[in-house]
Protein backbone atom coordinates (compact mmCIF):
# COMPACT_ATOMS: atom_id res chain seq x y z
CA UNK A 1 0.00 0.00 0.00
CA UNK A 2 1.26 3.51 -0.61
CA UNK A 3 2.56 5.52 2.32
CA UNK A 4 -0.23 8.67 2.54
CA UNK A 5 1.86 11.52 4.27
CA UNK A 6 -0.78 14.38 4.30
CA UNK A 7 0.44 18.48 5.74
CA UNK A 8 -2.48 20.00 7.19
CA UNK A 9 -2.68 23.94 6.44
CA UNK A 10 -5.11 26.32 7.86
CA UNK A 11 -4.92 28.51 4.89
CA UNK A 12 -7.25 32.05 4.63
CA UNK A 13 -9.83 32.57 1.24
CA UNK A 14 -7.34 34.70 0.05
CA UNK A 15 -5.05 31.92 -0.60
CA UNK A 16 -7.22 29.34 -1.76
CA UNK A 17 -8.96 32.21 -4.33
CA UNK A 18 -12.27 30.57 -4.31
CA UNK A 19 -15.75 30.67 -2.05
CA UNK A 20 -17.05 27.51 -0.01
CA UNK A 21 -19.12 25.64 -1.65
CA UNK A 22 -23.06 26.18 -1.56
CA UNK A 23 -24.57 24.55 -4.89
CA UNK A 24 -24.26 21.00 -3.81
CA UNK A 25 -26.38 19.66 -1.26
CA UNK A 26 -23.52 17.81 1.17
CA UNK A 27 -25.71 14.72 1.78
CA UNK A 28 -24.80 11.29 0.66
CA UNK A 29 -25.96 7.82 1.78
CA UNK A 30 -23.64 5.88 4.29
CA UNK A 31 -23.52 2.29 3.28
CA UNK A 32 -22.34 0.07 6.35
CA UNK A 33 -21.76 -3.36 4.59
CA UNK A 34 -18.11 -2.98 4.60
CA UNK A 35 -16.57 -2.67 7.65
CA UNK A 36 -14.18 0.12 7.67
CA UNK A 37 -11.97 1.80 4.08
CA UNK A 38 -12.54 -0.40 1.38
CA UNK A 39 -8.73 -1.86 0.26
CA UNK A 40 -8.02 -0.82 -3.30
CA UNK A 41 -8.62 -3.76 -5.63
CA UNK A 42 -4.90 -4.31 -7.47
CA UNK A 43 -5.10 -5.88 -11.12
CA UNK A 44 -3.03 -8.32 -12.36
CA UNK A 45 -0.53 -8.45 -15.72
CA UNK A 46 -3.78 -11.17 -17.13
CA UNK A 47 -6.89 -12.64 -15.62
CA UNK A 48 -7.45 -11.08 -11.98
CA UNK A 49 -10.19 -12.56 -9.42
CA UNK A 50 -11.65 -10.55 -7.11
CA UNK A 51 -13.20 -12.32 -3.60
CA UNK A 52 -16.42 -10.07 -2.80
CA UNK A 53 -15.94 -12.39 0.64
CA UNK A 54 -13.13 -10.11 0.93
CA UNK A 55 -15.43 -7.11 1.20
CA UNK A 56 -18.99 -8.24 2.31
CA UNK A 57 -19.77 -10.55 5.31
CA UNK A 58 -22.56 -12.28 3.01
CA UNK A 59 -21.59 -11.79 -1.42
CA UNK A 60 -24.64 -14.14 -2.40
CA UNK A 61 -26.36 -10.53 -1.23
CA UNK A 62 -24.38 -8.31 -4.21
CA UNK A 63 -27.07 -7.20 -6.21
CA UNK A 64 -24.58 -6.29 -9.25
CA UNK A 65 -21.18 -5.05 -10.56
CA UNK A 66 -19.91 -2.63 -12.57
CA UNK A 67 -16.86 -0.69 -13.57
CA UNK A 68 -16.33 2.72 -14.09
CA UNK A 69 -14.52 1.92 -17.57
CA UNK A 70 -15.35 -0.82 -20.06
CA UNK A 71 -14.12 -4.25 -18.76
CA UNK A 72 -14.59 -7.78 -19.69
CA UNK A 73 -15.55 -9.46 -16.16
CA UNK A 74 -17.94 -12.70 -15.19
CA UNK A 75 -19.19 -13.57 -11.81
CA UNK A 76 -20.05 -16.51 -10.23
CA UNK A 77 -20.46 -17.39 -6.48
CA UNK A 78 -18.97 -14.57 -4.64
CA UNK A 79 -16.00 -14.53 -7.15
CA UNK A 80 -15.14 -11.43 -9.58
CA UNK A 81 -13.19 -12.42 -12.55
CA UNK A 82 -12.02 -9.73 -14.38
CA UNK A 83 -10.80 -10.94 -17.73
CA UNK A 84 -9.14 -7.58 -19.13
CA UNK A 85 -9.23 -3.92 -18.42
CA UNK A 86 -10.06 -2.06 -21.61
CA UNK A 87 -8.95 1.36 -20.53
CA UNK A 88 -5.30 3.43 -20.88
CA UNK A 89 -6.89 4.87 -17.24
CA UNK A 90 -4.50 4.42 -14.45
CA UNK A 91 -7.30 4.39 -11.39
CA UNK A 92 -11.26 3.37 -11.71
CA UNK A 93 -13.53 2.38 -9.72
CA UNK A 94 -15.53 -0.72 -9.02
CA UNK A 95 -19.37 0.05 -8.11
CA UNK A 96 -20.80 -3.17 -5.88
CA UNK A 97 -24.31 -2.95 -5.06
CA UNK A 98 -25.28 -4.37 -1.97
CA UNK A 99 -28.50 -4.72 -0.42
CA UNK A 100 -30.13 -1.43 -2.63
CA UNK A 101 -26.59 0.68 -1.75
CA UNK A 102 -23.94 1.15 -3.96
CA UNK A 103 -20.37 0.64 -2.81
CA UNK A 104 -17.25 2.47 -4.80
CA UNK A 105 -13.79 0.44 -4.30
CA UNK A 106 -10.81 1.63 -6.08
CA UNK A 107 -9.66 -0.07 -8.77
CA UNK A 108 -5.39 0.10 -9.83
CA UNK A 109 -4.53 -1.23 -13.35
CA UNK A 110 -1.76 -3.27 -13.02
CA UNK A 111 1.22 -1.39 -14.09
CA UNK A 112 3.18 -4.63 -15.24
CA UNK A 113 4.23 -4.61 -19.17
CA UNK A 114 5.84 -7.18 -20.96
CA UNK A 115 9.59 -7.08 -21.32
CA UNK A 116 11.23 -8.96 -24.11
CA UNK A 117 15.21 -9.82 -23.12
CA UNK A 118 17.25 -10.84 -26.07
CA UNK A 119 21.17 -11.96 -25.45
CA UNK A 120 23.06 -13.04 -28.20
CA UNK A 121 26.33 -14.75 -26.98
CA UNK A 122 29.41 -13.27 -27.84
CA UNK A 123 31.87 -17.01 -28.45
CA UNK A 124 30.94 -20.43 -27.76
CA UNK A 125 27.93 -22.79 -28.66
CA UNK A 126 26.06 -22.68 -24.83
CA UNK A 127 23.46 -25.38 -24.74
CA UNK A 128 21.67 -23.68 -21.84
CA UNK A 129 21.38 -20.08 -20.47
CA UNK A 130 19.11 -18.50 -17.21
CA UNK A 131 18.91 -15.45 -16.09
CA UNK A 132 19.25 -14.65 -12.34
CA UNK A 133 18.20 -11.48 -10.67
CA UNK A 134 16.18 -9.27 -8.46
CA UNK A 135 12.97 -9.88 -10.20
CA UNK A 136 12.74 -13.84 -9.89
CA UNK A 137 14.82 -14.07 -6.38
CA UNK A 138 17.98 -14.28 -7.94
CA UNK A 139 17.23 -18.34 -9.10
CA UNK A 140 18.75 -19.06 -13.00
CA UNK A 141 16.35 -21.77 -12.88
CA UNK A 142 13.18 -19.39 -13.40
CA UNK A 143 14.42 -17.36 -15.73
CA UNK A 144 15.88 -19.82 -18.40
CA UNK A 145 16.15 -18.33 -22.14
CA UNK A 146 14.51 -19.90 -25.39
CA UNK A 147 17.24 -19.95 -28.32
CA UNK A 148 15.51 -18.81 -31.72
CA UNK A 149 18.34 -18.93 -34.52
CA UNK A 150 21.18 -17.34 -33.07
CA UNK A 151 19.43 -15.39 -30.12
CA UNK A 152 18.50 -16.38 -26.71
CA UNK A 153 14.96 -14.36 -25.04
CA UNK A 154 12.32 -14.39 -22.92
CA UNK A 155 9.36 -12.45 -22.30
CA UNK A 156 9.43 -10.95 -18.60
CA UNK A 157 6.32 -9.48 -17.03
CA UNK A 158 7.39 -6.50 -14.80
CA UNK A 159 6.59 -3.52 -13.49
CA UNK A 160 8.50 -0.50 -14.76
CA UNK A 161 11.93 -0.05 -13.38
CA UNK A 162 15.60 -0.69 -12.98
CA UNK A 163 16.20 -4.50 -12.66
CA UNK A 164 20.11 -6.02 -11.82
CA UNK A 165 20.80 -9.67 -13.14
CA UNK A 166 23.48 -12.12 -13.81
CA UNK A 167 23.54 -14.48 -16.98
CA UNK A 168 23.99 -18.14 -16.16
CA UNK A 169 25.61 -19.98 -19.42
CA UNK A 170 25.94 -23.52 -18.71
CA UNK A 171 26.06 -23.10 -15.03
CA UNK A 172 28.90 -20.13 -15.01
CA UNK A 173 27.72 -17.10 -13.98
CA UNK A 174 28.72 -13.86 -15.67
CA UNK A 175 28.36 -10.36 -16.63
CA UNK A 176 26.67 -9.81 -19.39
CA UNK A 177 29.08 -9.03 -21.87
CA UNK A 178 26.59 -7.71 -24.56
CA UNK A 179 25.22 -4.90 -22.00
CA UNK A 180 27.38 -1.84 -21.14
CA UNK A 181 24.92 -1.09 -18.28
CA UNK A 182 26.25 -2.29 -14.88
CA UNK A 183 25.38 -1.53 -11.16
CA UNK A 184 27.65 -1.81 -7.95
CA UNK A 185 26.47 -4.65 -6.27
CA UNK A 186 27.67 -3.96 -3.01
CA UNK A 187 29.74 -6.82 -2.14
CA UNK A 188 32.63 -5.95 -4.28
CA UNK A 189 31.33 -6.88 -7.80
CA UNK A 190 28.81 -5.65 -10.23
CA UNK A 191 25.33 -6.74 -11.89
CA UNK A 192 24.37 -6.00 -15.32
CA UNK A 193 20.87 -3.88 -15.42
CA UNK A 194 18.19 -3.00 -17.73
CA UNK A 195 15.37 -1.01 -17.50
CA UNK A 196 12.03 -1.31 -17.64
CA UNK A 197 9.54 1.65 -18.52
CA UNK A 198 10.38 5.44 -18.68
CA UNK A 199 11.14 7.12 -16.23
CA UNK A 200 8.75 9.85 -14.78
CA UNK A 201 8.29 11.83 -11.96
CA UNK A 202 5.29 11.22 -9.87
CA UNK A 203 2.36 13.65 -10.07
CA UNK A 204 1.90 14.77 -6.49
CA UNK A 205 -1.15 16.00 -4.36
CA UNK A 206 0.91 17.96 -1.71
CA UNK A 207 -1.54 20.07 0.50
CA UNK A 208 -5.06 20.57 2.15
CA UNK A 209 -6.98 22.93 3.98
CA UNK A 210 -10.18 24.13 5.10
CA UNK A 211 -12.50 26.50 3.95
CA UNK A 212 -15.98 27.68 5.25
CA UNK A 213 -17.46 23.68 4.34
CA UNK A 214 -15.20 22.60 1.89
CA UNK A 215 -12.02 20.95 2.07
CA UNK A 216 -9.56 22.33 -0.55
CA UNK A 217 -6.61 20.76 -2.18
CA UNK A 218 -3.31 21.63 -4.25
CA UNK A 219 -4.37 19.21 -6.96
CA UNK A 220 -1.89 19.96 -10.02
CA UNK A 221 -3.74 20.85 -13.14
CA UNK A 222 -1.86 17.56 -15.26
CA UNK A 223 -4.23 14.85 -13.15
CA UNK A 224 -6.95 13.89 -14.61
CA UNK A 225 -10.29 14.09 -12.54
CA UNK A 226 -10.21 12.91 -9.31
CA UNK A 227 -11.92 9.62 -7.62
CA UNK A 228 -12.97 11.26 -4.29
CA UNK A 229 -14.26 9.03 -1.39
CA UNK A 230 -16.30 9.57 1.64
CA UNK A 231 -16.14 6.17 3.52
CA UNK A 232 -16.88 3.54 0.74
CA UNK A 233 -18.96 5.87 -0.95
CA UNK A 234 -17.80 7.94 -4.17
CA UNK A 235 -18.60 12.14 -4.52
CA UNK A 236 -19.00 12.30 -8.25
CA UNK A 237 -18.31 15.00 -10.23
CA UNK A 238 -21.38 17.27 -9.13
CA UNK A 239 -19.55 17.00 -5.72
CA UNK A 240 -16.01 19.20 -6.65
CA UNK A 241 -14.77 21.88 -8.20
CA UNK A 242 -11.32 22.76 -10.10
CA UNK A 243 -10.06 26.14 -10.70
CA UNK A 244 -6.21 26.05 -11.57
CA UNK A 245 -4.38 23.59 -9.13
CA UNK A 246 -7.27 23.83 -6.68
CA UNK A 247 -9.90 21.00 -5.99
CA UNK A 248 -12.31 21.76 -3.44
CA UNK A 249 -15.40 19.94 -1.67
CA UNK A 250 -17.84 20.16 0.63
CA UNK A 251 -17.57 17.46 3.25
CA UNK A 252 -20.89 15.47 3.56
CA UNK A 253 -23.55 16.51 6.03
CA UNK A 254 -23.78 12.74 6.95
CA UNK A 255 -20.33 12.62 7.98
CA UNK A 256 -21.69 15.20 11.06
CA UNK A 257 -23.09 11.89 12.59
CA UNK A 258 -20.17 9.85 12.80
CA UNK A 259 -17.32 10.50 15.23
CA UNK A 260 -14.65 9.72 13.04
CA UNK A 261 -14.95 9.02 9.02
CA UNK A 262 -12.62 9.26 6.13
CA UNK A 263 -12.19 11.54 2.81
CA UNK A 264 -9.72 9.15 0.21
CA UNK A 265 -8.70 10.99 -3.16
CA UNK A 266 -6.88 9.05 -5.43
CA UNK A 267 -5.82 10.41 -8.87
CA UNK A 268 -3.61 10.15 -12.16
CA UNK A 269 -2.25 11.59 -14.85
CA UNK A 270 -2.68 9.25 -18.12
CA UNK A 271 0.24 7.64 -17.32
CA UNK A 272 0.75 6.77 -13.55
CA UNK A 273 -0.68 7.36 -10.51
CA UNK A 274 -0.11 10.19 -7.69
CA UNK A 275 -0.06 10.07 -4.09
CA UNK A 276 -3.62 9.08 -2.38
CA UNK A 277 -4.65 11.57 0.10
CA UNK A 278 -6.61 10.31 3.16
CA UNK A 279 -8.34 12.92 5.65
CA UNK A 280 -10.29 12.00 8.75
CA UNK A 281 -12.88 13.68 9.78
CA UNK A 282 -14.41 14.60 12.99
CA UNK A 283 -18.16 14.78 12.39
CA UNK A 284 -18.01 17.18 9.44
CA UNK A 285 -14.97 18.73 9.88
CA UNK A 286 -11.50 17.63 9.17
CA UNK A 287 -8.86 16.60 11.76
CA UNK A 288 -6.38 19.68 11.72
CA UNK A 289 -4.32 18.50 14.54
CA UNK A 290 -2.48 15.43 14.38
CA UNK A 291 -3.15 15.49 18.55
CA UNK A 292 -6.75 14.44 17.81
CA UNK A 293 -6.31 11.31 16.51
CA UNK A 294 -6.91 8.59 18.90
CA UNK A 295 -6.00 5.16 19.29
CA UNK A 296 -9.00 3.95 16.90
CA UNK A 297 -7.26 5.67 14.05
CA UNK A 298 -4.84 2.95 12.46
CA UNK A 299 -3.31 5.49 10.72
CA UNK A 300 -1.67 6.45 13.91
CA UNK A 301 -0.32 3.12 14.27
CA UNK A 302 3.58 2.85 14.44
CA UNK A 303 4.90 -0.87 14.36
CA UNK A 304 7.85 -2.36 15.70
CA UNK A 305 8.43 -6.07 14.01
CA UNK A 306 11.23 -8.06 15.76
CA UNK A 307 12.46 -11.79 15.32
CA UNK A 308 11.66 -12.94 19.10
CA UNK A 309 14.66 -15.59 19.32
CA UNK A 310 17.21 -12.70 17.91
CA UNK A 311 15.91 -9.57 20.57
CA UNK A 312 16.26 -10.11 24.38
CA UNK A 313 17.36 -12.87 26.40
CA UNK A 314 15.91 -12.66 29.47
CA UNK A 315 15.66 -16.43 30.93
CA UNK A 316 18.40 -18.57 30.00
CA UNK A 317 16.96 -21.40 31.08
CA UNK A 318 14.83 -21.74 28.15
CA UNK A 319 17.51 -21.66 26.01
CA UNK A 320 17.69 -24.23 23.27
CA UNK A 321 20.86 -23.99 20.63
CA UNK A 322 20.50 -27.15 18.24
CA UNK A 323 23.82 -29.06 19.12
CA UNK A 324 25.26 -29.63 15.42
CA UNK A 325 28.44 -28.57 14.69
CA UNK A 326 27.08 -27.90 10.64
CA UNK A 327 25.20 -25.07 11.82
CA UNK A 328 26.96 -21.68 11.56
CA UNK A 329 26.71 -19.89 14.88
CA UNK A 330 24.75 -16.88 13.91
CA UNK A 331 22.21 -18.95 12.53
CA UNK A 332 21.62 -21.01 15.76
CA UNK A 333 19.06 -19.51 18.16
CA UNK A 334 20.21 -17.14 19.88
CA UNK A 335 17.72 -17.81 23.22
CA UNK A 336 15.48 -14.92 22.71
CA UNK A 337 11.79 -14.93 24.51
CA UNK A 338 8.78 -13.42 25.23
CA UNK A 339 10.15 -12.73 28.50
CA UNK A 340 12.70 -10.48 27.04
CA UNK A 341 10.11 -8.87 25.00
CA UNK A 342 8.31 -8.35 28.23
CA UNK A 343 10.82 -6.52 29.72
CA UNK A 344 12.18 -4.42 26.80
CA UNK A 345 7.80 -3.28 27.07
CA UNK A 346 8.40 -2.58 31.15
CA UNK A 347 11.67 -0.65 30.46
CA UNK A 348 9.61 1.79 28.08
CA UNK A 349 12.15 0.60 25.16
CA UNK A 350 9.33 1.26 22.90
CA UNK A 351 7.96 3.94 23.78
CA UNK A 352 11.34 5.32 23.56
CA UNK A 353 11.65 4.82 20.29
CA UNK A 354 7.88 6.51 19.70
CA UNK A 355 6.63 2.52 18.95
CA UNK A 356 2.90 2.20 19.85
CA UNK A 357 1.74 -0.75 18.74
Amino acid sequence: MNKIKCLILVLGAATFGCAPQKDVKPTIENGEAIVGLASPIRLDFGQTEIHLGDYFEKPEKVDSVSFGVDADYSIDQGILTVESFNSDDPITFLTVSYEGVDYEIPVFKSRKQAFVFKYEPPSGDPQEIGLKGNFNGWNHKAGMLTKVDEVWYDTLILNPGLYEYQVVQDGEEMLDQTNPDKKDNGSGGFNSTFRVGAVAERPHISTYGYLGDSIVLHYPESLDEPLILWENQRLDENWYKRRGDRLSFPVPQSASELERSYVRVFAEDGEQRSNDVLIPLAGAKPVMNAADLNRTDKQTWSMYFMMVDRFVNADAANDLPVDDPEILPIANYYGGDLAGVNQKIEEGYFQKLGMNT
